[in-house]
């Protein structure tokens, strides 16, 4: 920590880093779901998370710390927590696919009712084959006294800070939705002008650069 008025970065991330894991371990346990491997708090460094659904991010200690609570919390909820060894064996397919994702469908429906209860945890929206199972993570958990509720201004999602008017979007990427400074055209649009006009003439009908054209039509893999 820096003297002053100055903070240590490296100390900011890794105090954000532990506490965000504790939040998650404080959910998911120690305890790998399959075979029960269970060393407490020093056996975490075997545990992996494995992702049953389409995987947004590997949950590292790093990624846990960098992305937002809610962006974590949705992520996990995609995952179960395994050994090491359990792991292989799912990814060799020693383990049947139907009794892994069994399991995870039935340990989440015993966490999503124990947190409901121990971590006030609000389950907005249920949907799904299976109605007590959140497949819409539209779900926060209040960890600590005096947090506050705040409204995303942008997509409108219901999530909680420590500050009470100072976070103003629920996640990172509705936060750099909003700071960016020209309004996107839809792809059939910028298509329609990539066809017609030079990426310059683009750039300037939308008081852009050229490149963050370029930019556009990759994300919408038109070139």
């Amino acid at each position: 920590m820096a003297s002053g008025s100055l903070v240590c970065y490296v100390c900011t991330n890794k105090r954000r880093e532990n506490r965000k894991c504790e939040w998650l371990y404080g959910i998911v346990g120690d305890s790998c779901w399959i075979c029960g491997y269970n060393k407490g708090e020093k056996g975490r460094y075997v545990l992996d998370f494995h992702h049953i659904e389409e995987k947004k991010f590997p949950l590292t200690k790093r990624n846990i710390g960098q992305y937002s609570w809610d962006e974590v919390l949705r992520e996990a909820k995609k995952c179960m927590l395994v050994c090491c060894r359990c792991h292989r064996e799912i990814h060799s397919e020693i383990l049947q696919k139907e009794d892994v994702e069994k399991k995870y469908k039935t340990i989440w429906e015993k966490l999503a009712c124990n947190s409901a209860v121990e971590c006030n945890l609000d389950m907005v929206e249920v949907g799904g084959s299976n109605p007590s199972m959140p497949t819409k993570y539209d779900f926060f958990i209040k960890r600590r006294l005096g947090d506050f509720e705040r409204k995303c201004s942008l997509c409108g999602n219901i999530f909680y800070s420590k500050f009470s008017n100072k976070k103003k979007f629920c996640s990172r990427k509705c936060s750099e939705i909003a700071l960016r400074k020209a309004e996107r055209p839809s792809l059939e649009t910028l298509k329609n002008d990539i066809n017609s006009m030079s990426f310059v003439k683009i750039g300037e009908k939308y008081g852009v650069s050229n490149n963050a054209i370029k930019k556009w039509a990759k994300q919408y893999s038109l070139i």
